[in-house]
């Protein structure tokens, strides 16, 4: 056998080496998919944010104003908190934007049946699922 033509041990290749270094590790899979920890704190933050911002103006302008101004006032309360909970998340705001419309959309069926908070639950679910979908901006602190 001719040693001097084979290269050392060290640069042979091992199929089995080369197999494990294509496959990516399991921690990136969140890539192309879901991003449940994003799911879940898109639902917890938008809940808060609805929810304070809603006893807020409740306390300050009462029911009344809101059977006359709930039509505008509701989904512009709903569009503010996407776009703080896009910011805080590290989310792209214009998606975020478009998922918070989207989401709540169906919600208007829920409040003509009477059923409010059905629509605030459905709505919070979708806005999560399209946030969840979403990854967050380079370089974003919150966004993992």
């Amino acid at each position: 056998m001719n040693y001097a033509k084979a290269p050392p041990p060290s640069h042979r290749l091992d199929k089995h080496a080369t197999r494990a270094a294509a496959t990516p590790p399991a921690q990136t899979s969140d890539n192309a998919g879901m991003n449940r920890s994003i799911l879940v704190r898109s639902a917890l933050l938008q809940t808060l944010l609805v929810g304070v911002l809603s006893t807020a103006l409740a306390i300050a302008l009462g029911t009344r104003f809101f059977t006359h101004w709930g039509w505008i006032v509701g989904p512009a309360a709903w569009i503010a908190c996407s776009l703080a909970t896009a910011r805080v998340l590290s989310l792209a705001t214009r998606r975020t934007l478009l998922g918070a419309i989207l989401a709540g959309l169906p919600s208007i069926v829920a409040v003509a049946v009477g059923l409010h908070w059905l629509g605030d639950v459905l709505a919070i679910a979708l806005f999560a699922i399209w946030c969840g979908w979403a990854q967050p901006l380079p370089g974003a602190a919150w966004g993992v």
